[in-house]
């Protein structure tokens, strides 16, 4: 009798082990998607205004944040950059809406051309808008400033918008 007992304590302690372990993982899985969660960057930014000028360049403001998750998007609204705080691997596409014939434009790391885009060129009777789209996989470090800068003077219109994510 004495060792059932014992046989009996035993399996008991083993099952309230294997219900803490279980409980145990189910709180490390939530912590490391909760984890995963918090180091997720992106955000889609776009320009309100109909037609502003912009100089040869500089870079586009975004003052329209469409969504945005785990970032600090307001310095795209006042300077037109967006300064990385977590390294990865970013996809960028930014969409450019232009009356201007042959609109060139470049998604920039720091200073430097990383995807070159364009409007459709067309005749100087033509009032319509066009746009042209651009994107790019590019590994940022913490500090690497993305911009959106026109190699001319363009005019950019409502709907031209940046979207930046990271995928790893």
């Amino acid at each position: 009798m004495y060792v059932w007992h014992l046989v009996l304590s035993s399996l008991n302690k083993f099952a309230v082990r294997e219900a803490s372990i279980g409980r145990a993982l189910g709180v490390i899985t939530r912590c490391i998607i909760v984890v995963h969660f918090c180091f997720v960057v992106g955000f889609t930014v776009c320009v309100h205004a109909y037609a502003a000028e912009i100089a040869k360049g500089s870079p586009i403001l975004f003052d329209t944040v469409r969504s945005n998750y785990g970032v600090d998007v307001s310095s795209l609204k006042t300077s037109g950059n967006f300064t990385c705080t977590k390294p990865g691997l970013y996809l960028i596409s930014a969409t450019i809406r232009s009356k201007t014939n042959a609109a060139y434009f470049a998604v920039y790391k720091k200073n430097t051309a990383i995807v070159y885009g364009y409007t459709a060129e067309h005749e100087k009777t033509d009032t319509f808008q066009h746009s042209g789209t651009i994107q790019c996989v590019k590994s940022f470090g913490q500090g690497d400033v993305i911009s959106v800068k026109p190699w001319k003077t363009i005019e950019v219109n409502k709907w031209s918008c940046l979207t930046v994510v990271m995928v790893k």
